[in-house]
């Protein structure tokens, strides 16, 4: 009776940690529709870009309206290295990946001595500037065109599971920072700058850490997503996107890691589903932030987990 019980708790506590990975690499098994792996394949990778935003807003502190800078980045220079240069996919992308992220923190920098409203002000303006960039160095950018005719040489199941993958791995990347002593700091800076400021700690140096490893991963889907399309153009640095992600973290649950990525999941599978409002969607996201923000500012994943914490209180006390 003791085993059993034993292998009863161990379950209890495991598989609520393994169903969820499992359910995503065991989907292809059962599902064959290419459709469906498209619309996974969007989910991981607003996963991977909500998780990304999530360090840097969530635990930092540093509010952006324009975390598709990163993401437009990384898929601009890997379409320019692939296209333009010859340069394969398998350096393209984490050339792209690297030097999005890069750049982008470059941009940034200036305002990281900037708090609240203010960086989120640049952060808004910047997207916006480098698309009219974008548009005015046509020659190059390829204008209100894009750039086509990437390289793609995977097919729909195999850029599914490379996006699954993906997500799995900068979950345990993310939490491992988030919850480590770099971490720590990231928080106290958020809560209490002047604090960490008088303790001997650089807030900027910091910053400017979290800053770069937040766009590494946010270029990263950028680059990927220009692959799989064989296109990149001017609506990856749009605000809808960046809008997009904020609104999976708020709806999953800031400074989680994991509720972000919760958030992407569940809402791309309702916005594919309810297609048909059209730009109507943009509506559904500012309700569905009102909504939350009134009703369940903690995010789903703390709901879900506060009610996890009372049925396993009751199961130890049974």
């Amino acid at each position: 009776m003791y085993v059993l019980m034993s292998y009863e708790e161990i379950g209890y506590v495991i598989l609520p940690r393994l169903l969820p990975p499992l359910i995503l690499l065991l989907f292809p098994l059962f599902i064959r529709d290419q459709y469906w792996y498209m619309v996974f394949f969007l989910a991981g990778y607003y996963a991977i870009a909500s998780m990304s935003w999530d360090l840097l807003g969530g635990f930092t502190g540093l509010i952006s309206f324009g975390h598709a800078l990163f993401i437009g980045f990384g898929g601009y220079i890997t379409a320019i290295l692939n296209v333009w240069y010859g340069v394969p996919i398998y350096l393209s992308i984490p050339l792209g990946t690297l030097l999005g992220a890069g750049i982008g923190t470059l941009i940034y920098f200036p305002c990281l001595r900037t708090k609240g409203v203010y960086f989120s002000l640049v952060s808004l303006v910047a997207p916006l500037v480098l698309v009219g960039s974008i548009l005015a160095f046509a020659e190059i950018t390829g204008g209100e065109e894009g750039i086509y005719g990437l390289e793609n040489p995977l097919a729909e199941v195999h850029w599914y599971y490379l996006i699954t993958i993906l997500v799995l791995l900068t979950f345990l990347i993310m939490r491992k920072i988030a919850y480590s002593n770099f971490g720590l700091v990231l928080q106290a800076i958020r809560d209490n700058e002047p604090s960490v400021k008088i303790s001997g700690i650089n807030p900027t140096q910091y910053k400017v850490i979290a800053l770069f490893i937040s766009g590494l991963f946010a270029s990263l889907v950028g680059s990927i997503q220009a692959h799989k399309l064989s296109f990149v153009g001017p609506s990856y640095f749009y605000l809808s996107i960046s809008v997009g992600i904020i609104t999976m973290s708020v709806l999953g649950g800031v400074a989680t890691i994991v509720g972000p990525a919760l958030g992407a999941y569940i809402l791309t599978a309702l916005t594919e589903w309810l297609r048909w409002l059209g730009s109507l969607r943009m509506l559904l996201y500012g309700l569905i932030l009102l909504v939350l923000l009134i009703f369940k500012p903690e995010g789903l994943y703390r709901y879900l987990e506060r009610v996890y914490q009372t049925f396993e209180r009751r199961y130890i006390e049974e």
